[in-house]
This record gives structure tokens, C-alpha cells and sequence, in this order.
């Protein structure tokens, strides 16, 4: 999939721009704090619906303005282009699909898909857990986005749940209550489970040996690098989880979540290890091994859907040249470009960035509210 162009209308520091894309590389170059990264944001919303540095919606409309909207036309190898828009206001967003609204998210989602790299996405493995289950659900969704309705369910099912656990404690409502609610709960918190137990696979898959390929530097032995996916429910004897088989488990924790006032098992619980030689990467690995360890993990993510979907990503590289020297660079720039993936990489200066692409490129110069192209 490729996007031809996007348009962005009161976004975060522009007030109105567009941009024609080429279809393999684009190369945004500006100072820092001129607005690059923002059009990178532009571009993940336009795909996910949601803000790529975390964000609230509504943050993303530009000072003084009521509402923003970004569009773009998505070129697919069949059928006809899709016309993308996302509008947002404080009272939340609307997705439109050939200017006309989405009968559903459903219907809008998967027309675009994005991996986007960020320096701050490492932090990644030092940082909470839900951060980490926020991450796998993402990729979930870029190989299904009809798992956002899954996760939806599951997020209600749970709240449900821990406002009955509530009760039964406060003595407005019984234990036998739970009964009919566990049974609904039990069969989506297995389903989650099962997906991000099938997505942290295939990452762990394509990981080793994107490592070794790309970071490993020449002539230093391979570095080990790991990632487990850990879950009660997952670890419930007798083969594939089941809502069967997790309905007993929670039966024997419901006196301890009354207790408790909350729900101890199911995937709100969960977290993703990741190791390098054998330790913790959060705690044991330097920032530059980190750097490493990200960026090969968005690497097999972009390897995955490239092999199971029918075109790959549109990958996002924020600020790629600072975080690692040109050998690197010119490895992860010619492994995504194998895989036929659009780019869209921002810089403080041009550098070494010709000869990584030739002349299958197109850049533009960021100032402040404007991008301009750039003819050479």
C-alpha cells in the first residue's frame, strides 16, 4: 500500500498543509521543533485513529482552533485508491471513508496500515506493563483491527466485573451474581490471550536474526535477545486456552478478587519479558542496546504483516539518523525496502541520506506550519 498524499487542517502546529508522497521513500528535513514529527503523527492517525506519542485526542488540534482533520488517498496493488479522513474535536473523532462516514470502525480500519519508530519508544522495556500490552495489541491490530472491538469488550467485560466485586464486598450484591458474568468474561480473556500469545510469536520468530543481521556489529560474537510472552492464563495445562478451561481458575480466585475489589487474572495482568544475553533488557541493557532491541522489534513486527498480509506497512522512522551510525542506517533503510514498504524518515540534515535511497525519493523541507518540496 502506498499514500499518494495527505492533508492536514489545523493539526497540531499546521494550519493547513499537503503533501504528495513518493511512492518509496520521503525524506522530511527541518530543525528540531519546526513540526516534523507532528506530520509523522498526522500520518499514524490518519491509519490507527489514535495519537502516536500518547497523546489525548484532543491535544492534537491546533491552538485556538476547534477541530483538526487529516486526509489522504491510499493507492492498494488492487482496486481502486481508498480517501481516508480523520476529524477530531474535544468531543471526540469521526472517521470518514470517501469523505462520507464510516458505517463502523471496522469499515475504516486495515485500508492503512503503519509501524512507526519514535527514540522514545524505548522506553518501552523499562517502562509499566501496560505499556507493554499496549505495544502487542497494536500489532494484533495491524494484522486484525477487528481485534479492537475484542479488546473493546474485554475492557467493559472487566470493569463490569470489578464493579459487581465491588458490591459483593459492600454486601449490595452476591457471589452467585458472579457466576453468569464470569462466563462472558472467561471466553474474552481467553481469546486476548490467545492472540497476543500468536502475535508475541511471531515477533520472537523474525527477532534473532534481525538482531544479528543488522546490530550485531562485525566481528563481535551474537548477542542473545529474547522476548516471553508471560500470562497466568496462558500457562493452563492441557493445550490451547479455552474459557472452559479458565472458568475453574477464576472460580478458585473469587473469594481473594471480593477481597480484593478487582479482578487477579486475565490479560490486564500480563507483560512481555524481553531479555539480551539472557537478562532483563529493562534493567540490564545500555541505551544503545535498547535502541537496537526496538528497532528490530518494529522490524519483525513490519516482517510479519509483510508476509500474512497482502501488502506491507507504510513504516514512520522519527529522527532514525541520530539514534544509530550509517551502517546501521543503510541496513534498516535496504531490510524495509525489501520488503516493499513506503517510507516516511525525518532529519535534522540530509547527511548520508542520497546515497542510502539514490534517487527513488522525495524531500521536503519542514518550517514552522509549512513543508515544502524540496527539488534537487
Amino acid at each position: 500500500m502506498q499514500l499518494l498524499h495527505c492533508e492536514l487542517e489545523d493539526f497540531r502546529s499546521y494550519p493547513r498543509a499537503r503533501v504528495d508522497l513518493h511512492p518509496r521513500a520521503n525524506l522530511l528535513l527541518g530543525p528540531n521543533g519546526m513540526g516534523k514529527t507532528n506530520f509523522l503523527e498526522a500520518v499514524y492517525l490518519l491509519g490507527t485513529a489514535s495519537a502516536l506519542r500518547g497523546h489525548r485526542t484532543a491535544d492534537l488540534i491546533r491552538e485556538g482552533k476547534e477541530a483538526a482533520r487529516v486526509s489522504g488517498r491510499v493507492a492498494h496493488r488492487q482496486g481502486s485508491p481508498v480517501v481516508l479522513s480523520v476529524e477530531i474535536s474535544p468531543l471526540g473523532r469521526r472517521l470518514l471513508l470517501h469523505e462520507k462516514p464510516a458505517a463502523s470502525a471496522a469499515e475504516y480500519f486495515g485500508h492503512l496500515e503503519v509501524v512507526a519508530f519514535t527514540p522514545a519508544d524505548i522506553q518501552l522495556f523499562g517502562g509499566p506493563p501496560k505499556d507493554r500490552r499496549r505495544f502487542l495489541d497494536r500489532v494484533i491490530f495491524n494484522h486484525a483491527p477487528s481485534y479492537l472491538d475484542t479488546a473493546r469488550r474485554l475492557r467493559r467485560s472487566l470493569e463490569q466485573r470489578n464493579r459487581l466485586l465491588e458490591g459483593i464486598a459492600e454486601g449490595r450484591a452476591s457471589e452467585g451474581e458472579l457466576e453468569a458474568w464470569d462466563e462472558g468474561y472467561a471466553a474474552l480473556a481467553a481469546e486476548v490471550t490467545r492472540k497476543r500469545s500468536e502475535a508475541a510469536g511471531l515477533l520472537r520468530k523474525s527477532l534473532q536474526n534481525i538482531y544479528d543481521e543488522i546490530f550485531t556489529k562485525p566481528g563481535v560474537p551474537e548477542e542473545l535477545v529474547d522476548m516471553h510472552y508471560r500470562s497466568e492464563i496462558a500457562l493452563i495445562e492441557g493445550g490451547e486456552v479455552s474459557a472452559e478451561k479458565v472458568l475453574p481458575w477464576l472460580a478458585g480466585k473469587r473469594r481473594g478478587d471480593v477481597r480484593r475489589r478487582s479482578t487477579q487474572l486475565g490479560p490486564h495482568r500480563d507483560d512481555i519479558l524481553f531479555t539480551l544475553a539472557g537478562r532483563p533488557a529493562g534493567t540490564h541493557a545500555s541505551q544503545g542496546q535498547k535502541r537496537s532491541l526496538m528497532l528490530a522489534l518494529k522490524l519483525a513486527e513490519v516482517h510479519s504483516l509483510a508476509e500474512r498480509r497482502p501488502e506491507p506497512p507504510v513504516v514512520l522512522l522519527d529522527d532514525l539518523s541520530s539514534e544509530l551510525d550509517e551502517r546501521r542506517t543503510r541496513k534498516v533503510i535496504a531490510y524495509l525496502s525489501g520488503l516493499g514498504s513506503q517510507l516516511l524518515v525525518t532529519s535534522t540534515a540530509e547527511g548520508a541520506w542520497a546515497g542510502v535511497f539514490g534517487g527513488e525519493i522525495a524531500r521536503f523541507e519542514v518550517g514552522q506550519g509549512r513543508i515544502d518540496p524540496l527539488i534537487v
